[in-house]
């Protein structure tokens, strides 16, 4: 009886309050007088259309709406007693930092954006960062936004900061940290539904969710494959990215099928949900073709030298942009496949399958010694 009247009476009151923004945190700590620093000049992004969308309207018109792309200086702010909370931070007066229009979204859809009452707190002393923005539990979130933004923020900070993480700490992040020079003993692991208190929280501005200038993204790779790859290690040159052990998150139905034909174009079948990061730099860092279905594990195409992108999507969802902004940011080629769907319940969650005379067609084209014959690139609709 109580859980029913707590579900049905208390949790509408607890989870009623109207979260409010701050619109331009540097503004505002220029007003306060807070510590501020200038951490990257403005930049932009040029990205080049990919061939072979010039006859599809739909593809065109979404390559041609982000290939020119600007973004503010990027700064840290040093704030005194802010919290973080759910993936946001919020200032002294009780306003939280906006990261994005579609993040926000997201904040206020959960329950935590509009708490009233935080049973679970904490105060931390001296200078902190936050390290697990909204999403950054998710590998391509945290390699392509958090790193990139911490190699930005980081010889500004001071020494003694300590970095805040959520807990449990996946392997790949604090395998990447350590390669930062992060050490463990300056990481605060919290759980996920405390509200932290800092003495100082330095809070880095977003560029713009997930896209950085190569300056950036190479200082990432380079550190990283550093850290991670001996200069004689050999890695394989054309790698299949398998999504057959996810389960429900399969999306590419029928990978069986088409496995025969992957693997007789000497691909490798790589596994990225079972390898540890250091593994995963690895395996990319020879790679000169990579071929998968949309999902984090394209993103270690940061590691490869200059190479192919072949992603296969689902014909409903397609185009999706973002490996191709990665792919153009990297100076890498993007092409793409569609196939039709077989169950959609979102844009996250969608199952297509490719035929495998496609794929054959593609492979056949793109990787056959130039012998004259027309190359095939761009979108393919089947």
């Amino acid at each position: 009886m109580i859980k029913l009247l707590k579900k049905h009476l208390l949790n509408p009151i607890i989870h009623s309050a109207r979260p409010h923004f701050c619109e331009h945190n540097l503004d505002r700590a220029l007003l306060e007088k807070w510590p501020v620093k200038k951490i990257h000049e403005p930049f932009t992004l040029d990205l080049p259309m990919p061939d072979g969308f010039a006859y599809d309207q739909k593809s065109r018109m979404a390559f041609e709406s982000h290939r020119h792309l600007k973004f503010p200086t990027q700064y840290l702010t040093c704030i005194p007693n802010a919290s973080v909370l759910g993936g946001f931070v919020r200032l002294p007066s009780g306003e939280f930092l906006r990261e994005s229009d579609w993040r926000t979204k997201y904040f206020l859809e959960s329950n935590i954006s509009r708490s009233r009452y935080h049973r679970h707190k904490l105060y931390i002393d001296g200078d902190c960062y936050y390290l697990d923005i909204l999403f950054s539990a998710n590998y391509v979130h945290w390699l392509t936004d958090e790193i990139p933004r911490l190699v930005s923020a980081l010889p500004f900070l001071p020494p003694t900061t300590q970095f805040i993480v959520i807990d449990p700490i996946q392997q790949y992040k604090s395998e990447s940290l350590a390669a930062l020079g992060v050490t463990a003993d300056r990481i605060v692991a919290v759980k996920g539904y405390y509200q932290l208190r800092c003495e100082r929280l330095w809070y880095a501005t977003p560029t713009n969710d997930m896209i950085w200038n190569l300056k950036v993204l190479s200082e990432v790779k380079n550190t990283l494959l550093r850290a991670c790859v001996e200069d004689t290690e050999s890695g394989p040159e054309r790698i299949f990215v398998s999504r057959n052990t996810l389960l429900n998150r399969k999306r590419l139905a029928n990978e069986d099928e088409l496995l025969p034909v992957i693997e007789s174009y000497g691909f490798n079948v790589v596994r990225p949900e079972r390898l540890s990061l250091a593994q995963q730099v690895s395996a990319f860092s020879k790679a000169r073709m990579v071929l998968g279905a949309h999902g984090a594990g394209l993103a270690n195409l940061l590691f490869c030298p200059p190479a192919q992108l072949l992603e296969l999507q689902d014909s409903r969802f397609a185009p999706r942009l973002w490996y191709w902004k990665l792919a153009a940011m990297l100076g890498h080629k993007y092409y793409s496949i569609t196939g039709p769907v077989v169950e959609s319940k979102g844009w996250l969650d969608t199952t297509f399958f490719i035929k495998p005379d496609s794929l054959r067609q593609y492979l056949q084209s793109s990787l056959l010694p130039a012998d004259g014959s027309q190359r095939f690139n761009g979108l393919v609709n089947h």
